[in-house]
């Protein structure tokens, strides 16, 4: 049986789970959930992601995720595109020693519409960090939806 509280077993499992947590609206700044600390040294790789969400990732996914945009070089406009989006809004971020962490100035657009709160979600390899308002509007989204998708994702799989 697995013992769900060591820090190798989380690890295991990925980024898992979802928490609310406060940011701080003059600095930007937020606590990153222990759940999820236990997976950086003291730094990490925040970016623009899809929905109106922001990426954050350990910087040793980091490489793994950008190997395709490597491979596809240069001469591929979608590739260029996609690398315009990721990587020139992609930041190296330090966590100090109280987990907390500040989003940069040039990530804290109107469009992600930051208040007062903020959910993680755990994505396996990455977290996508959400607006609470926004996250709780796509979640209503996501359970009307969910057997849908599962439906599509096995047609596609049997294909």
């Amino acid at each position: 049986m697995a013992d769900y509280g060591s820090r190798k077993t989380f690890i295991d499992l990925g980024f898992i789970g979802s928490y609310e947590v406060n940011i701080n609206t003059k600095n930007y700044r937020f606590v990153m959930p222990s759940e999820f600390r236990i997976f950086f040294k003291n730094q990490l790789i925040i970016t623009r992601g899809f929905e109106a969400s922001l990426i954050i990732v350990t910087p040793e996914k980091w490489k793994s995720l950008i190997s395709p945009l490597r491979k596809n070089g240069l001469f591929n406009q979608t590739n260029r595109e996609l690398l315009r989006y990721l990587i020139g809004n992609s930041f190296l971020v330090n966590i100090d020693n109280q987990g907390r962490v500040v989003i940069p100035n040039q990530l804290r657009l109107e469009q992600f519409n930051i208040l007062n709160k903020l959910f993680l979600v755990g994505m396996l390899d990455y977290i996508e960090l959400w607006p609470s308002s926004t996250w709780l509007k796509k979640q209503k989204v996501l359970s009307k939806q969910a057997s849908n998708l599962t439906k599509i994702l096995t047609e596609n799989k049997n294909e």
